[in-house]
């Protein structure tokens, strides 16, 4: 079965955007090649693969479509990935090595990059105080950066990259998205703007964790950023926004 006209594989070129591919399943009129674009995590495509490629008809168009829309996937992701100032061995014997977690939905993707300071002997509460500004980490400012619109901690963030300070509370954590002119990041928190304000609501862990950690729940339901130190854990919504 060919594709629609002006959709053949050989005109969607691996730098077309996922919303051209969006336009041509959409004028194919199949629910699953709908459901496809949506499918830029790997679990997502092989489910989706097993389901449409039943359709032998469907199947070798299929595979060049799942082909484009893991490529700007992958393209969206290292085009946002984290920054590494100063030499390769100190950034791997620093004592709060930088790290990132990433949530993808559909073809919008978030990733926040931080440093992770451990508490070594410390008490987390006297690092972390209850209502003061903390930097969500160590050494550099910590950053979100999305590609697309999104829904972060119930606040909606269009597209850009957002500098996130968080102030703990005992129930909740409000989160202050700013933006800033500069990149250097000793300039950074002198040139803050504050945008948007969100929340995180808190849970107790039974176990501490010694070193501050942001995990990504990868959820169709509920996906979420967790923020994760000595015996605190909170929860980060994180969402579609129109």
């Amino acid at each position: 079965m060919n594709a629609p006209a002006g959709c053949s594989m050989s005109r969607l070129s691996r730098a077309a955007s996922i919303d051209r591919v969006r336009a041509c399943i959409a004028r194919r009129d199949s629910e699953a090649y709908v459901r496809a674009v949506r499918a830029t995590a790997i679990p997502q495509v092989i489910l989706l693969e097993r389901e449409v490629t039943r359709d032998a008809c469907h199947a070798r168009w299929y595979a060049g479509l799942i082909g484009l829309l893991l490529t700007a996937a992958l393209s969206a992701q290292e085009s946002i990935a984290c920054g590494m100032r100063g030499a390769e061995r100190w950034q791997s014997t620093r004592p709060s090595p930088l790290d990132s977690a990433t949530v993808v939905l559909g073809d919008r993707i978030a990733q926040i990059c931080y440093s992770r300071p451990s508490a070594r002997g410390r008490s987390v509460d006297s690092l972390v105080p209850l209502r003061r500004a903390w930097r969500t980490g160590a050494n550099e400012p910590t950053t979100i950066t999305l590609t697309s619109k999104l829904s972060i901690g119930g606040v909606a963030l269009d597209r850009g990259r957002y500098v996130l300070l968080a102030v703990p509370g005992r129930e909740q954590w409000r989160l202050v998205f700013n933006t800033t002119p500069d990149t250097e990041p000793a300039r950074m928190f002198a040139t803050l703007r504050q945008v948007a304000l969100g929340a995180g609501q808190v849970e107790t862990l039974t176990r501490s964790v010694e070193q501050f950690t942001i995990r990504a729940v990868v959820d169709s339901v509920a996906p979420e950023f967790l923020f994760e130190w000595g015996t605190w854990r909170v929860h980060v919504p994180v969402r579609l926004a129109p």
